[in-house]
């Protein structure tokens, strides 16, 4: 495995792979994983070997990882996102070895939020997409709509496709009694609503900054409603300037799951065009954490098995979204019972799980891969 797993950038782009690697190790694959800086381990895991990248070049990449694979070559290359899948490619090519490229998201896709990226760096990364996606044996995708999407944009078969979403770490994520500790350190009373937003802001995740300025117009019309609200926007980055006094930020914190189970409700405001390619990482933590969530569709894209009004609520107008958020103050045993149905959801969510779905994936690419293939 080659990714971009990166320690000091506890997001998707290092969440993923590292569960993805962990869980598959203790269903029996061993697994090399190369990395950037890689996040520590509890425990060592038996059939994992995590295998530290130099920074600074392509080249001395290639020669780290084909160095230490040449004399015993791996039986797949599986590779995260786009500068881990040319790696990929190219070892795959020199080691005859099947390529399976895990897309996580798609250039193309989210394309309109980079549209300040210079015109030259877009469409290198247009190139580098298609032929990563053309050339591996099998692509992994966190939704079936990014399949539609990569299936549609760059004429694929269905069959080159498997679905493997992104998840949460159950043993960490589950409902718990608020600390009251942590909340009169945040400066919150007892009888105070608290709406819980994960936002980490990062150049790298505009569609984080889009959804968090979504939010910031309807804060003022849920206040209107609910006196006692309160906005906790949990994760790091640039400050915007919140709307109301009553919006407080943590940056980044260490217990999430603590943060999150303060919360009355938690909300994922995503707009249209903050697109993403897949189930996003923080819905996956309220669900597990039993909280009910307000979300629009893009805010839940990928969980197509959630059913609006039994396991979270949908609010696709502002209004809706405001309304959902109100509904959730005035019906409190209604929204307790919505965080019960997440949370026996959630449990399809568990990297456990989820590994299991990626193991049988490699699996099949190995078998399949026979002597005519290489020649």
């Amino acid at each position: 495995m080659i990714s971009g797993a990166n320690r000091d950038e506890p997001y998707g782009s290092t969440i993923r792979p590292t569960y993805l690697a962990q869980y598959s190790a203790r269903n029996g694959i061993t697994i090399s994983h190369f990395g950037l800086n890689h996040p520590e381990l509890g425990d060592t895991i038996p059939g994992l070997v995590h295998c530290d990248l130099p920074q600074n070049s392509f080249r001395r990449r290639f020669r780290h990882i084909y160095n230490d694979l040449k004399n015993s070559p791996p039986d797949v290359i599986y590779t995260h996102q786009i500068e881990s899948g040319k790696l990929g490619l190219t070892l795959s090519y020199f080691l005859r070895k099947p390529h399976v490229f895990d897309a996580h998201s798609s250039i193309a896709l989210e394309a309109p939020t980079y549209a300040h990226t210079p015109v030259a760096i877009r469409r290198r990364q247009f190139l580098y997409e298609r032929l990563i996606l053309k050339f591996s044996r099998k692509i992994i995708v966190p939704s079936a709509e990014l399949e539609n999407f990569l299936q549609d944009r760059y004429h694929l078969q269905s069959g080159k496709f498997a679905i493997v979403k992104n998840g949460v770490d159950r043993t960490q994520f589950f409902p718990h009694s608020s600390d009251p500790r942590l909340r009169q350190y945040l400066g919150f009373d007892d009888d105070d609503f608290l709406v819980v937003f994960t936002n980490p802001r990062l150049p790298t995740f505009p569609s984080n900054e889009m959804a968090l300025r979504y939010f910031f117009d309807i804060i003022p019309r849920i206040e209107s409603h609910v006196a006692q609200a309160k906005f906790l926007i949990l994760g790091g980055g640039p400050v915007l300037k919140p709307p109301s006094g009553n919006v407080i930020y943590t940056g980044y914190v260490e217990d999430l799951p603590s943060h999150i189970n303060m919360a009355n409700v938690c909300v994922a405001p995503f707009p249209a065009q903050a697109v993403c390619g897949g189930t996003r990482t923080k819905v996956c933590e309220y669900l597990a954490c039993g909280k009910p969530v307000v979300a629009t569709s893009e805010g839940m894209r990928g969980f197509d098995d959630a059913v609006p009004g039994k396991h979270f609520f949908l609010a696709n107008t502002a209004e809706d979204f405001v309304n959902r958020v109100v509904d959730c103050y005035n019906s409190p045993q209604t929204a307790v019972r919505i965080g019960q149905n997440a949370h026996k959801l959630s449990a399809k969510y568990g990297w456990n799980h989820l590994s299991q779905d990626l193991v049988r994936s490699l699996a099949e690419v190995v078998s399949s891969y026979n002597i005519q293939d290489r020649l």
